[in-house]
């Protein structure tokens, strides 16, 4: 019996594709440039996966929800995104050249035409002479020595077709080698200049200050990147990291807005704050995940209904979890928003 492959039981990823990459363990398009596209698909596997975390096969679900986790973290932070894509992009690249080199099976070329030998001739071309003296070429002769010089001609044309043929084969690989060469560099990123990266960093240091989240989705990727950078421990634990993300999300998106306008420290703060708050609820056992999956299962068991797994639902799961623990956190938030930068 053959070895339970999670991957393509539960994802559907088969044992060719593996490992995936994060793109294709998301199920999303590769290179997927709309984060919250990414951010819903990476929601409904992990919501599915913790489900499987308390069946039979938990320890490949916890692996596999640790595997997603990483996977959406990197691909919602715009800076980690662009480096993975950078590689992923060579890696495939050099798989497709690794097929290409492959030896083709030589072919055997055609036989070449064997000449057939003319018989030589019995008489010579002017054997036959009228009563003038005159030499006389025979009608025979003369049939015999036109069908020959068709028959070189004809030869002489199909030699000279041949070679055009080859030679145009030749120049049509030259042609398109020429232009896929053109085309990878034209696509190799320029490596900016010492001078380039010298303006460029100074540049970045004078307007990180000023610098703004333009929309909500910018808010939730800053605080999201700063989430890695609390936790200082060596092993890390993923599940915790997800967990403490789901929850700092929650917390600051109904003030994306105040949060947004502020400058970058004291976004720092909103944000550490949040991430604080999200760390005390998890420790206390308050894990999000486990909220959405019992008021699932209660509002399953008032409807009579078997349990779902919708994004209407989970919404509504969330906004309940806010409820019960977030106005401490939104009191502490006022607080430090109304204080002088």
């Amino acid at each position: 019996m053959a070895a339970f492959d999670p991957y393509y039981e539960w994802l559907g990823i088969p044992p060719k594709d593996q490992p995936p990459h994060h793109y294709r363990l998301l199920g999303v398009e590769l290179y997927e440039d709309h984060l919250t596209a990414i951010d819903a698909a990476a929601n409904r596997i992990m919501a599915y996966l913790q489900e499987l975390s308390n069946g039979e096969n938990g320890p490949l679900a916890q692996q596999l929800l640790n595997e997603v986790s990483a996977a959406r973290v990197s691909l919602l932070n715009k800076k980690r995104k662009a480096a993975y894509d950078q590689k992923l992009k060579t890696k495939l690249s050099n798989k497709k050249q690794k097929k290409k080199s492959k030896p083709a099976v030589a072919k055997k070329p055609p036989p070449l035409p064997t000449a057939t030998p003319v018989e030589a001739e019995k008489e010579a071309p002017f054997s036959v002479i009228g009563k003038t003296g005159i030499p006389q070429i025979s009608t025979e002769d003369r049939r015999q020595g036109t069908t020959l010089g068709t028959a070189s001609r004809r030869t002489t044309r199909r030699s000279k077709s041949g070679d055009k043929k080859i030679l145009l084969a030749v120049i049509s690989v030259l042609l398109i080698v020429a232009v896929a060469l053109g085309i990878y560099f034209f696509r190799q990123p320029k490596a900016p200049s010492r001078t380039g990266k010298a303006t460029a960093s100074r540049n970045a240091s004078r307007n990180a200050s000023s610098q703004h989240p333009q929309n909500e989705r910018d808010v939730i990727v800053e605080a999201e990147g700063m989430v890695p950078l609390l936790d200082q421990s060596e092993n890390i634990d993923f599940k915790k990291q997800i967990e403490i993300t789901e929850i700092t999300k929650l917390l600051i998106r109904p003030h994306w807005k105040q949060i947004a306008a502020a400058k970058l420290a004291k976004r720092k703060e909103c944000y550490q704050l949040a991430i604080k708050h999200a760390e005390k609820l998890f420790h206390k056992d308050h894990s999000l995940q486990q909220h959405k999956l019992e008021y699932q299962k209660k509002r399953a068991d008032t409807s009579k209904q078997p349990l779902q797994f919708d994004d209407r639902l989970s919404r509504k799961a969330e906004k309940s979890y806010r409820d019960k623990y977030g106005k401490e956190f939104d009191t502490k938030l006022a607080r430090l928003l109304d204080t002088s930068e």
